[in-house]
């Protein structure tokens, strides 16, 4: 076989190669923003960094621990009533929201059923004067 030969079978191994890139990225939907309601969450800004100046301003981030399979969030204060989201950057089917009883300091979750990896952890609740919001990474 002479060079003439691999070279054309190389530029058509390549052009299907590229072919091939482009029918998967046009068939893939991931030209999809992070959240559905982004323009309405750009709106409401204002009054989410509000909720996390209060966090520092107060001290009253939550303790976020993962022990077995529990997720044990501490509050420094009972809360009146919230909410708990865990988001999966990989798979937003997988997204839970908890809601928060009223009237306790202590919420202990079970995680048993979420799969292993990475997850954002948002949490917001309203206390006896003020509305917080705290974020954080954690590992399941």
């Amino acid at each position: 076989m002479n060079w003439g030969v691999k070279i054309i079978i190389f530029l058509g191994a390549f052009m299907i190669f590229i072919i091939g890139s482009v029918v998967y990225m046009l068939s893939a939907d991931s030209d999809e923003l992070e959240e559905k309601d982004y323009y309405e969450q750009a709106l409401n800004y204002d009054e989410r960094y509000d909720k996390n100046k209060n966090t520092l301003r107060d001290n009253a981030e939550p303790d976020i621990q993962i022990e077995g399979k529990e997720l044990v969030l501490t509050f420094p204060t009972l809360v009146k009533e919230g909410k708990l989201e865990l988001r999966r950057a990989s798979n937003k089917v997988k997204d839970q929201e908890i809601i928060l009883r009223e009237n306790e300091d202590t919420y202990i979750i079970d995680v048993s059923d979420l799969v292993k990896g990475s997850w954002k952890c948002i949490v917001e609740w309203s206390g006896a004067d003020a509305a917080y919001r705290f974020e954080k990474n954690i590992y399941l």
